[in-house]
């Protein structure tokens, strides 16, 4: 017989069966009913009808803010499943940068985004930190609920960033890691694609990273940069 527990899907997700993995609990037969899973403060008529709920019983806290009506998983495992979401809610229009710029996933339970707040964003299993700057390129990626991801070229740009200071955990990848990262980018790439690539990076407005930038691409090679292409 399969498993039973109900859990609850996303606003707009009917129900169905996920394959999905969330802090190692697979998600395989779990069901998910349509209801909805994450709520913000919005989603109750009234605070009375919330501390109500919350008293007895049907919601639970998840983090400062949220809360779901799903008794089965943890904070932890509701995060990792709806941290768009959730992230969306408190940043709204957050760009994900940084080393968490290629790839639009959190890294290591950081998420790193460039957003006009300054105080880090703490979830369970997650903690989120904008850089207090609204910056907004016209080649950032749309994502799900509003949320944004830097394009390749501006991950590259703000990773070769060598002003302000190093925090902890570090915001941008190592000159070694970024070289591995763009190694494994250019070796997908058609000598026609690289050449467009590193057309973007020269034209972009910060020229201090687009040279570092340009200095790490050909360090990971052991031809000249123009050879390259």
């Amino acid at each position: 017989m399969g498993c039973t527990l109900q859990v609850v899907g996303f606003r707009s997700t009917p129900a169905a069966t996920s394959k999905r993995v969330y802090s190692g609990v697979l998600l395989r037969d779990l069901h998910y009913s349509g209801r909805v899973a994450i709520l913000f403060a919005a989603d109750f008529p009234s605070e009375s009808t919330r501390l109500r709920r919350v008293n007895d019983g049907s919601v639970r806290a998840v983090a400062r803010g949220v809360w779901t009506d799903s008794p089965h998983l943890t904070p932890e495992q509701l995060v990792a499943a709806h941290w768009r979401e959730i992230v969306a809610q408190f940043l709204p229009g957050a760009v994900i940068t940084g080393r968490t710029g290629f790839d639009h996933v959190p890294e290591d339970g950081h998420l790193f985004v460039s957003h006009s707040r300054w105080r880090p964003l703490e979830l369970p299993g997650l903690i989120v930190y904008p850089d207090g700057r609204d910056e907004h390129r016209d080649d950032d990626v749309e994502l799900e609920y509003g949320l944004y991801g830097a394009s390749i070229v501006r991950a590259i740009i703000d990773n070769s960033e060598t002003r302000g200071r190093p925090s902890a955990p570090p915001r941008r990848l190592s000159a070694e890691e970024l070289r591995d990262r763009l190694r494994r980018i250019l070796a997908g790439m058609t000598g026609d694609e690289r050449a467009l690539l590193l057309a973007a990076i020269n034209s972009d407005q910060n020229g201090v990273a687009a040279d570092t930038a340009r200095e790490i691409i050909a360090s990971s090679y052991d031809v000249p940069l123009f050879d390259m292409f």
